[in-house]
C-alpha cells in the first residue's frame, strides 16, 4: 500500500513539473518576441481576438528551442526554427505581468526551467525502478520514526477485554422484566417514582403489545443473573448487559441474547447477589421431567463462559423443569402431569459437587407420567392431630391469625386446645396455597399443610384428580390472592383471571372451571402475573410511572 502511494504521488508531481515547464517555455518565447506580442494584443479589439491571433501564427523559437529540447516538451514542435503557442501558453502570456519583460526575469525563467528539468529527470528515474521506490519508502518511514518515536505511556494488555470493565458502568438499581413470550429488558429503578400505598401505579408493558409480564426482579447493574434452559445449560450475564428499554417497551427476545439450540428455551431466571462472598452457603435444587432432583452448591456456578456451561446431565428424553434457591429448613414439593405430588424436607438431599451428575430420584413416576413443577415450601412441623385442629379453623380466620398473630381468634373454636395455640400460629404463618391447572381448563387451590411430609423417591399422593373431564395437569405452583394468572391454549385463546376467584379445596378434588375449552382444545401454558403488574395495569399516570413503595418485587 505504501509503495502504491509513493508511485501515485511521484506521477502527480512529475505531471505538475511538466505542466509548469510548458508554461515557462511559452513565457520564454513571448519574451524573445515581446514587441510583436504587444503589437498583436494592442491591435485586437478584445481578449478572445488576441488569443486567436497569438494561436494562429508561428513564432520564432530562438533560444527557447534549446530549452524545449532540454526538458523534452512534446507540446511545442519546432519546424524551421519556428513553433506555435498552445492555449495554456497563450493564457499565461495574456496574464503575464510587465515585470517579466526585464532581462533579469528572462534569466530567471531559464534557470527555473533547468531546475524543472532536473526534477523531471528525478521522477522519471524514480518511477523506472521499484528499488528506488522502496528506498524512498524506507527513508520516509525512518524520518517518521525519528520525529515521532517516543516511549509508550500506556500498557497494551491482551487479556483486558476478557473481563467485564465494570468501572465504566454506573452502578444503579434496575428492574428486570420477563414476558410470557420470552422477552427481557432492564429499566432503571429511577424511572419509577415512589408512590404511597394504594397508588394506581402504571403498566410495565404496553397493552397493545399482546404479551404478559410474568416475572419482575430488582437488582444492581453489577449483579450477575443466571439463566437455565430446558436442555440443562446455564448462562450468565451481568445485569447491565441485558438490553435496556423504556418502561413500556417489549424488550429483547431471549433467543437473540443467548446461543440457544433448536428446541432450547430459558425456563428459569435467577438474579444473584453482586458480591460472590454472599453466595457462600447458598444451594440450588434442580428438578427434571423424569423425576430426578439434585442439590448443588453455588460455588459450582461462579465461572460461566459466554456460551454457557452444563448445569446438569440429562438422560435421553429428559429435560430440566425447574431450578430454585433453597435452604436447609425448606421443603420441596414435586408435582406431575398425572396429578401426583410428593413433599420431602431438603435435608433428605445431600449436596452433589459434580455439575455433570444427573442427581438422584426425587419421585417415582408412573409410566408416561412426568414432572411438571418444583416448589420450595416453608417448613412446617405438624402431626395428624395438629393438622386436624388446623383445618377445623375457617380459612379466613387462618389468614387473619397469620397476619395479626392474635391468638384470641382461636378461642371461638372450642375443640382446639389452648396448649396448641402457639403451634397453630406457627403453622398458619407457614401455610401456602398450591394452585393446580389441568389441560381442559379446570383448577383449584389446596393448602400446603394438606400435603404430608414423606421421604423422597416415593410415588407421592394426589395433588388434583385427573380424569376424562380434567385431563392432565399443566401447571402447579404457589399463588396468593393478590396475584393473577394467565392461561393460554393451543388454539391461541388466552384468559387472565384473579387467583382470589379460584376456590380453595382439598387435594382429592377435581377443581372448578377456569377456562371453557372446546372439544379439541387444550391448555398449554399457565403463567403467574407479577404482583406489580397486577397493581399497575392501569393506563393512568402515564407521565409519572411508579412502583408502590410497599410493593415486594420478586
Amino acid at each position: 500500500f505504501r509503495e502504491n502511494v509513493i508511485s501515485r504521488r511521484s506521477i502527480y508531481l512529475l505531471n505538475k513539473a511538466r505542466e509548469k515547464a510548458h508554461i515557462l517555455i511559452g513565457l520564454t518565447l513571448a519574451v524573445d518576441s515581446i514587441d510583436e506580442i504587444i503589437a498583436t494584443i494592442r491591435s485586437s479589439k478584445d481578449t478572445i481576438e488576441a488569443k486567436q491571433k497569438l494561436l494562429s501564427r508561428k513564432w520564432a523559437a530562438g533560444e527557447a528551442a534549446t530549452l524545449i529540447e532540454l526538458i523534452g516538451d512534446m507540446k511545442n514542435k519546432i519546424e524551421n526554427d519556428q513553433c506555435y503557442f498552445t492555449e495554456e501558453q497563450v493564457q499565461a502570456i495574456l496574464d503575464m505581468r510587465l515585470a517579466k519583460l526585464t532581462g533579469l526575469e528572462r534569466q530567471k525563467l531559464a534557470d527555473e526551467l533547468i531546475d524543472l528539468k532536473k526534477e523531471i529527470e528525478y521522477f522519471l528515474d524514480l518511477l523506472s525502478s521499484r528499488q528506488n521506490i522502496l528506498n524512498i519508502m524506507k527513508q520516509e518511514l525512518t524520518e517518521i520514526k525519528d520525529e515521532f518515536a517516543t516511549p509508550r505511556k500506556t500498557i497494551i494488555d491482551e487479556n483486558e477485554f476478557e473481563h467485564d470493565i465494570e468501572d465504566l458502568i454506573a452502578e444503579e438499581d434496575v428492574v428486570l422484566t420477563v414476558t410470557m413470550e420470552g422477552y427481557i429488558k432492564r429499566v432503571p429503578l429511577s424511572a419509577y417514582r415512589a408512590q404511597k400505598r394504594g397508588g394506581k401505579g402504571r403498566a410495565a408493558l404496553k397493552k397493545e403489545a399482546e404479551d404478559i409480564l410474568v416475572e419482575m426482579f430488582v437488582t444492581s447493574t453489577h449483579a450477575p443473573v443466571l439463566f437455565f434452559s430446558n436442555h440443562g445449560q446455564v448462562y450468565r450475564l451481568k445485569a447491565y448487559k441485558i438490553p435496556e428499554g423504556s418502561a413500556t417497551s417489549k424488550g429483547r427476545a431471549l433467543v437473540n441474547i443467548f446461543p440457544l439450540r433448536e428446541g432450547e428455551k430459558i425456563t428459569t431466571i435467577m438474579p444473584l447477589p453482586k458480591n460472590q462472598d454472599d453466595w457462600n452457603g447458598m444451594n440450588l435444587i434442580f428438578a427434571t421431567a423424569q423425576g430426578n432432583v439434585r442439590r448443588s452448591d453455588m460455588d459450582d456456578f461462579k465461572n460461566i463462559q459466554a456460551n454457557g456451561k452444563i448445569s446438569i446431565r440429562l438422560d435421553n428424553n429428559d429435560s430440566l423443569v425447574s431450578v430454585c434457591f433453597c435452604a436447609d429448613n425448606d421443603h420441596i414439593l414435586l408435582a406431575t402431569k398425572f396429578g401426583k405430588s410428593l413433599r420431602f424436607p431438603l435435608k433428605a438431599l445431600r449436596v452433589i459437587k459434580s455439575r455433570t451428575s444427573s442427581g438422584v430420584r426425587g419421585m417415582k413416576l408412573a409410566k408416561g407420567d412426568q414432572l411438571i413443577s418444583q416448589t420450595v415450601l416453608k417448613s412446617a412441623d405438624f402431626d395428624a392431630e395438629l393438622k386436624a385442629q388446623f383445618f377445623a379453623i375457617d380459612i379466613n380466620k387462618r389468614r387473619d391469625l397469620a397476619l395479626t398473630e392474635d391468638l384470641t381468634i382461636l378461642e371461638e373454636f372450642v375443640a382446639i386446645s389452648e396448649a396448641n395455640y402457639e403451634k397453630l400460629l406457627e403453622i398458619a404463618k407457614q401455610e401456602q396455597f398450591i394452585l393446580s391447572i389441568t389441560e381442559n381448563g379446570y383448577g383449584k387451590r389446596s393448602s400446603s399443610i394438606d400435603y404430608r411430609i414423606t421421604n423422597r423417591g416415593g410415588s407421592g399422593i394426589i395433588n388434583i384428580l385427573t380424569s376424562e373431564r380434567n385431563g392432565s395437569v399443566v401447571a402447579s405452583f404457589p399463588a396468593e390472592d393478590n396475584e393473577e394468572i394467565v392461561i393460554m391454549t393451543d388454539k391461541g385463546k388466552l384468559i387472565r383471571c384473579k387467583v382470589a376467584e379460584i376456590r380453595v379445596a382439598g387435594r382429592n378434588t377435581q377443581g372448578v372451571t377456569i377456562l371453557k375449552t372446546d372439544k379439541d382444545e387444550k391448555v398449554v401454558s399457565v403463567a403467574k402475573v407479577s404482583a406489580s403488574d397486577v397493581d399497575g395495569n392501569t393506563e393512568e399516570d402515564e407521565e409519572n410511572p411508579a412502583i408502590n413503595s410497599n410493593e415486594v418485587i420478586h
